[in-house]
């Protein structure tokens, strides 16, 4: 069936297409925004993905692709994606400096996850994201610690689904807190977010 057919039986304006390719150990996902009347492309994009990557990709995959479709079709809603951001801006800060933790650039890394926090408060994983590098530092400060216990409760206050969070949580209560049931419950909670973490 076409997009206008497939649209008319659901009396959808819109269709949501995608596809899935795998290549060698990347997995490309496509998704399109249809409009079903007239079939015409609204929005497109691409994500590629490392098939051995045991991280939150597609979660983050799906919540950027749920951000797009909802920034273009109720520009006005006031619930955002979990984890997610409708600040392009924030969005594209918090990705410069996941690439920048990959290339080992940390305080790049960082100044980019504070800058996405700054562009949209309520960006939970920006929070995680200067947790994480704070708590990842071998030289870490104690100020650093106590930011970075700031950062996680930030983070968990505005999305309590996020696992990594809950890992952080874990390593300040077991490392820094000496808690050794307070660090169990919190790893405890992370694995059942995703069992991959």
């Amino acid at each position: 069936q076409n997009i206008r057919q497939i649209g008319q039986e659901l009396n959808a304006d819109y269709i949501l297409e995608g596809s899935v390719t795998q290549a060698s150990d990347t997995m490309q996902i496509s998704a399109r925004l249809i409009r079903a009347d007239s079939q015409s492309y609204v929005w497109g994009d691409e994500f590629d993905i490392d098939v051995h990557d045991s991280s939150n990709s597609y979660q983050e995959i799906a919540i950027r692709i749920a951000a797009q479709v909802a920034k273009l079709l109720a520009p006005d809603a006031t619930v955002k994606p979990r984890a997610y951001t409708h600040s392009s801006a924030a969005a594209s800060a918090y990705e410069a400096g996941r690439i920048m933790v990959e290339k080992g650039e940390r305080e790049k890394a960082y100044k980019s996850c504070a800058k996405a926090a700054l562009l949209d408060p309520d960006f939970a994983v920006a929070y995680v994201c200067q947790a994480n590098l704070l708590l990842t530092d071998k030289n870490a400060s104690p100020q650093q610690i106590e930011q970075a216990r700031k950062f996680v409760s930030r983070a968990l206050y505005l999305d309590d689904g996020l696992s990594r969070a809950h890992s952080l949580q874990g390593v300040l209560e077991l490392s820094y807190a000496w808690n050794l049931s307070g660090g169990h419950d919190e790893f405890k909670k992370a694995l059942q977010l995703n069992p991959a973490d």
